[in-house]
């Protein structure tokens, strides 16, 4: 049996989700693209305009009940945290009291499912 202690830390988990989510986008998104999606997107659209050569289609978040609002800010921080990095996707949150990922059920986590669609 593995024991771990961890300590609730609101910068720590700030940062880690800023990571994933720039992960995630990178990874299904990334950056590196033709000339003509460039042109398509625009310069300053880049970052947040939905467009039919992204991959991301939308995504669910599921926050621990003791993570939200104050641990992170406010109202809705992680939600807003995430359509920063991913970008103006269809997103839709809430709170439970434990988390399924995988075969797990974890607690005081986030889970992010990201939908994507076919180029």
């Amino acid at each position: 049996m593995t024991l771990a202690f961890c300590e609730r830390h609101a910068a720590a988990a700030r940062a880690d989700l800023m990571r994933v989510c720039a992960e995630i986008r990178e990874e299904l998104e990334p950056q590196e693209v033709t000339a003509e999606v460039a042109q398509a997107l625009g310069a300053g659209e880049a970052e947040s305009a939905p467009h039919l050569a992204r991959g991301i289609a939308g995504a669910i978040y599921v926050s621990c009940t003791g993570r939200g609002g104050p641990h992170f800010g406010g109202p809705s921080a992680e939600l807003q945290i995430i359509r920063r990095a991913l970008g103006d996707v269809p997103l839709v949150g809430f709170f439970a009291n434990g988390e399924i990922a995988r075969n797990h059920v974890y607690g005081y986590t986030g889970v992010l499912t990201v939908f994507t669609a076919s180029r």
